[in-house]
C-alpha cells in the first residue's frame, strides 16, 4: 500500500481505556489496513487472559475466516505438531 493510500485510511479503533471486551467490539469495524477486504469476519485470539505463553499467527486463512477461530484446519495440525515438538524439547532440556 502506498503512503498516500494509507493516509486515506482511518486510524485503528483502539478503545479508551483499552480492554479485551471493547477491542472485540471495535475490531469487526476496523478498516485501518487491508485485512478486512477479503475477510468475512474478524478472527480474534482465544485463550486465558493471563496465559504464560501467547502464540501469534499471521493473517487468518480461509478456514479461520469461515469458522471465526484461530488455528483451525491445516494450521491447527501444524500448531499441534509444534506444541508436541516443543514439549519434547522441554523434556529433553529438563532431563539434563
Amino acid at each position: 500500500m502506498t503512503p498516500a493510500a494509507q493516509a486515506d485510511r482511518p486510524a485503528a479503533p483502539v478503545p479508551q481505556p483499552p480492554s479485551l471486551a471493547k477491542l472485540r467490539k471495535a475490531v469487526p469495524g476496523c478498516r485501518a489496513c487491508d485485512l478486512w477486504e477479503a475477510a468475512t469476519q474478524a478472527v480474534m485470539g482465544e485463550g486465558p487472559r493471563h496465559a504464560e505463553l501467547m502464540l501469534v499467527g499471521e493473517t487468518p486463512g480461509d478456514r479461520e475466516d469461515l469458522e471465526g477461530h484461530p488455528f483451525v484446519g491445516d494450521r491447527d495440525q501444524a500448531m499441534e505438531q509444534f506444541v508436541t515438538d516443543l514439549r519434547e524439547v522441554v523434556k529433553w532440556l529438563s532431563a539434563r
